[in-house]
């Protein structure tokens, strides 16, 4: 991701991360998002899943006023609960299709 951000910013494009897939990336790329040079968006989940806020250890940095703080712990800022992840394992997940 950094080293698209720097080719990006040498051709004057905004970088803006797709961030889908949970409390990980969402970790990852607001640190990311918060290292580069031209940072435009960081694209967050609001309600997609049930449970993705409860798997990180500290909650996900939520946003206020458009904007989030990136945490000050070390590595990514986040760790994982072993408890809900437990949980993850042993639940049976349905999805419905719209329409």
């Amino acid at each position: 991701m950094m080293r698209l951000a720097r080719v990006m910013d040498e051709v004057g494009i905004f970088f803006s991360p797709h961030n889908p897939s949970g409390p990980v990336c969402h970790a990852v790329s607001l640190q990311v998002s918060a290292a580069v040079t031209r940072p435009h968006s960081l694209e967050v989940q609001f309600g997609e899943t049930p449970v993705v806020g409860s798997l990180s250890d500290r909650g996900l940095q939520q946003v206020t006023s458009g904007e989030m703080v990136v945490s000050g712990s070390p590595g990514i800022g986040m760790g994982l609960c072993g408890k809900q992840l437990s949980a993850c394992r042993s639940s049976q997940w349905t999805m419905s299709r719209a329409g």
